[in-house]
């Protein structure tokens, strides 16, 4: 079953790449503080974007004083349209095969809603620390499962939202995400990342509710929500800053 879920991530994510515009749309507050971070961080040398997709995103960090940025995706239709936008690419099956990149090659990584899609979350992390040099930064961005809706909606028997789900293939719930494997709160995400080595220097919250449109029950829930996503526990997603 785990297999199955595997191939669907990977079906889903290489038929996105007509989509990028919409899905960038979704991703613009997590992107906008991955770029605002960068800049706090005061980058430099080689950037690594793991599951860079089209590039789109990774322009945008690399633009914050990076020399060059590498992208690393398992779909090639979306690594040539990141080549064309002047990132580097790489083809990188994630648990199936070391990352293509030699060891303390990278200054930062981003890895920004990836590890909510793998299975052997130890090993991704393990990689990442191989590649990534002393004293520098990853940041690493996945939703939340004690996001403040989520809390509500297990009050009335409503999965989370983005939960993972009782399979691959159905559900009844449309917060189910069919493509999510792993999904927990931060201190459980922290635990992990110090049982990894790494040490967390910071974690912010971000939101998905400013592309949800503009309904009133939507425009009500977001009210809340701008004073809910200063806590990292009751945002939607969680950014992590690690450093090795």
């Amino acid at each position: 079953m785990l297999d199955r879920h595997v191939s669907h991530n990977r079906d889903r994510f290489t038929n996105l790449v007509d989509e990028e515009q919409e899905y960038f749309r979704w991703q613009s507050e997590k992107i906008d503080l991955l770029v605002s971070t960068l800049h706090d961080l005061g980058p430099r040398g080689t950037l690594a974007d793991v599951g860079c997709f089209t590039g789109m995103a990774t322009q945008a960090f690399r633009s914050t004083g990076f020399k060059c940025a590498i992208g690393f995706d398992l779909s090639h239709e979306a690594l040539k349209l990141a080549a064309a936008r002047g990132i580097q690419p790489r083809a990188w099956r994630i648990g199936e095969e070391p990352c293509p990149a030699a060891d303390s090659e990278f200054n930062v990584i981003v890895a920004a809603d990836i590890i909510e899609h793998i299975v052997d979350t130890d090993g991704f992390l393990c990689e990442l620390w191989r590649i990534l040099k002393p004293e520098g930064f990853l940041l690493l961005t996945t939703p939340n499962l004690g996001f403040w809706i989520s809390r509500l909606r297990l009050l009335v028997g409503k999965p989370p939202w983005s939960y993972p789900g009782a399979s691959s293939t159905v559900r009844e719930d449309l917060m189910v995400d069919l493509n999510h494997i792993r999904i927990t709160t931060r201190r459980e995400w922290e635990a992990l990342f110090r049982a990894r080595s790494f040490k967390v220097e910071r974690e912010s919250g971000w939101s998905i509710l400013g592309a949800k449109g503009d309904q009133i029950g939507v425009r009500a829930r977001r009210m809340i929500d701008r004073w809910a996503t200063r806590y990292p526990d009751l945002a939607y997603g969680l950014l992590f800053v690690l450093r090795k």
